[in-house]
């Protein structure tokens, strides 16, 4: 198997699934790497199945469960409510109070009945929405936006503020970019335009079996520590970084006959990406999860 000795190459190489996308939502062409599902056969060693170009017996699996997240946006410079209806003509749930452009998440499924209305009045309704098939998951309240006439749309938006403004069209621009996106990738964009790259690198997963090798020095523990010499764990992760030449913390407990612990990482699955680290844990660290969890 293919295998890493460092984040070297994760560093330095890109993941040949990233492709250039080229959108304009109002700035004129731009560029963006988005990531595009390869072929389900790719994620197979198997010659034959590389030099066919559609090999039919090779066909992502769709689960029976057809769930996914969904996400709902105030467009407008006032509060609403966002409601669930359990069934059509239903009880209207409460999901959300919705400050003025903002925008909340929630699992969902296609026919799930949901409504933005006046802040608590269930029957003040300002729009229904009726969810469908991924991914069609953003769903939005805009009482601005007039179909096929950007002349009266900008004219009722002549009585936002400046600041309110800037956040209406910031929202905009996401959900233009979210139609490039899903028009390139098959999935939904349910970020805000446009979000950083991820700083962390990920492990490729390219196909079943793939490995890559991992060292670090926070070798396994082999006693638990006294409670007393445990300390909380900073919230951010530069305060609980060590140097390479710093001892690691709490070192007496820990394996006396190893200074490096060797990780293999196995491919279980390509998308979403899943590996198994065989003894990842030692037993007393696999025992004081079970205790914490009580």
């Amino acid at each position: 198997p293919e295998c890493s000795h460092s984040l070297a190459n994760s560093l330095t190489e890109l993941d040949p699934n990233l492709k250039e996308m080229t959108y304009d939502i109002g700035n004129g062409p731009e560029t963006t790497l988005v990531y595009v599902d390869p072929p389900v056969a790719s994620y197979y060693q198997i010659p034959e199945l590389q030099n066919m170009e559609v090999p039919t017996e090779v066909q992502p699996v769709r689960p029976k469960f057809n769930g996914f997240q969904g996400k709902f946006i105030n467009l407008s410079a006032k509060p609403v409510t966002l409601y669930w209806e359990d069934r059509a003509g239903g009880t209207k749930h409460p999901m959300r109070q919705h400050k003025p452009f903002s925008s909340s998440g929630t699992a969902t499924f296609p026919s799930h009945r949901f409504y933005f209305c006046e802040p608590n009045q269930p029957d003040a309704v300002l729009k229904f929405m009726k969810v469908g098939q991924y991914p069609e998951n953003l769903y939005f309240y805009d009482p601005y936006f007039v179909e096929g006439d950007p002349a009266e749309t900008e004219r009722n938006l002549k009585v936002l503020s400046d600041a309110e403004r800037e956040r209406y069209d910031k929202w905009r621009l996401t959900l233009a970019f979210n139609e490039f996106y899903v028009n390139a990738t098959g999935r939904s964009y349910l970020a805000n335009y446009l979000r950083p790259r991820p700083r962390h690198p990920m492990w490729r997963a390219d196909y079943f079996g793939q490995e890559h090798w991992v060292t670090t020095k926070e070798t396994q523990f082999v006693q638990m520590p006294p409670s007393e010499e445990l300390q909380d764990v900073p919230r951010t992760g530069t305060g609980r970084k060590l140097a390479h030449d710093q001892p690691r913390l709490l070192a007496e407990y820990r394996d006396p006959n190893k200074t490096i612990l060797n990780m293999t990482l196995k491919v279980l699955s390509c998308s979403p990406r899943a590996f198994e680290i065989s003894n990842f844990l030692s037993p007393t660290e696999v025992q004081h999860i079970l205790d914490v969890a009580g």
